[in-house]
C-alpha cells in the first residue's frame, strides 16, 4: 500500500501566522489541490497538523484523518514521527503543505523507484547543485521509524537522510513532466502567492 501525508503543521511566520495549507489558489485551498492530486496515487492520505487547535480547524474542512505532534516544536520531522506511527501503508510519500501544484506522474515514479529499490528507504529529488527535495520524496516507513525511535533528538532532515540509505533521483530528469519544475513550488509569503496566481512563480 502506498500512503501520503502532507505536512500542514508550519507556523506560517512569513506569513503573520496565516494557514499556508489553506491558501486559496484557483479557487480552493493548497490543501485540497494537493488531495486532488494525491487521491489517485495513494491508497491513504493523513495530514500531519501541529497541535490540537489546526487539528480542528483542518478538520472542519477535510474529512481525512489528521495527526498532532506528540512534541511541539519538533519542525517536520515531528509531523513525520507521528504520522509514520499511525499511517498502515509501507511507503509513504511527504509534502509540505506550501507545495499547492503537486503533478501524479512525479510522484507515482518516486513510489515506483522506491518499490523497484527494496534496499533504499526512501527516494529524494536531488538538484543537479547538490540541493534536495527532502518534501517531496518518498520514504520507507519502517526505516524511517527505526531510526526516529533511536535517535529522539533528531531535527533535521538532512540529518535523516545522511543515516538512512537513501536513492536520489535527478530533478533535472524530470523535466519531461513538467519543464519549469513547478511541482517543486512552495509558497512562503504573501508576494510569492501573489505572483503564483498571476503565473510568475
Amino acid at each position: 500500500m502506498r500512503a501520503a501525508v502532507i505536512l500542514a503543521g508550519g507556523k506560517g511566520t512569513r506569513v503573520q501566522g496565516c494557514e499556508k495549507a489553506l491558501f486559496i489558489y484557483q479557487g480552493v485551498t493548497f490543501l485540497e489541490h494537493q488531495i486532488q492530486i494525491l487521491s489517485s496515487v495513494a491508497d491513504e492520505i493523513m495530514i500531519s497538523c501541529r497541535d490540537e487547535k489546526q487539528k480542528e480547524c483542518i478538520s472542519d474542512m477535510v474529512h481525512l484523518p489528521c495527526t498532532v505532534d506528540r512534541v511541539e516544536g519538533t519542525g517536520p520531522i515531528g509531523g513525520i514521527y507521528a504520522s509514520f506511527l499511525e499511517i498502515q501503508s509501507d511507503i509513504c510519500f511527504l509534502v509540505a503543505g506550501d507545495m499547492p501544484l503537486l503533478h501524479r506522474e512525479v510522484i507515482s515514479l518516486l513510489f515506483q523507484e522506491l518499490e523497484h529499490n527494496p534496499a533504499c528507504a526512501g527516494v529524494v529529488p536531488c538538484w543537479s547543485n547538490g540541493d534536495l527535495e527532502p518534501l517531496h520524496a518518498v520514504y520507507r516507513k519502517e526505516d524511517v521509524l527505526s531510526y526516529l525511535t533511536m535517535h529522539k533528538d533528531t531535527r533535521k532532515m538532512h540529518t535523516l537522510l545522511s543515516h538512512l540509505p537513501m536513492r536520489y533521483i535527478s530533478v533535472e530528469s524530470l523535466y519531461v513532466y513538467d519543464s519549469e519544475f513547478r511541482f517543486l513550488v512552495n509558497v512562503n509569503t504573501h508576494e510569492e502567492l501573489y505572483k503564483l496566481e498571476k503565473g510568475d512563480l
